[in-house]
């Protein structure tokens, strides 16, 4: 048993097992791919070669291109919304915590000047 590594029309390849004497037809190779190789494929000089990366890129953008962008759900228009409130919440916690600090500092100039009077 062997196995044939054939270039599709669509850019991918397929892998069939075959017999031992099984006569290789267009595009067709008995070498394996190598490991990671970017889609689309084609076949050069006996061999499967993958994209480069900007092909790939490019690829990918055609392949998407009709694909709108998800909405978010409702989960997750609540979690952003919270996450919201969580960041102005802090930013008042802030601004609570400098006006905490300057009362305790008028707090101690106050007492000072009370206690040099006394």
């Amino acid at each position: 048993m062997k196995y044939v590594y054939k270039v599709c029309d669509d850019g991918h390849f397929d892998i069939l097992s075959t017999n031992d004497d099984y006569v290789l037809q267009a595009n067709e190779t008995f070498e394996q791919p190598e490991d990671g190789i970017y889609l689309p494929v084609k076949f050069v000089d006996g061999k499967i070669v993958g994209a480069t990366e900007e092909e790939w890129e490019a690829y990918q953008a055609e392949l998407n291109k009709d694909v709108p962008a998800p909405e978010p759900t409702a989960l997750e228009q609540q979690v952003a919304a919270l996450g919201y409130q969580q960041m102005q919440d802090a930013k008042d916690k802030q601004a609570l915590t400098e006006q905490n600090a300057q009362l305790a500092y008028q707090v101690m100039q106050l007492q000072q000047q009370l206690g040099g009077q006394a």
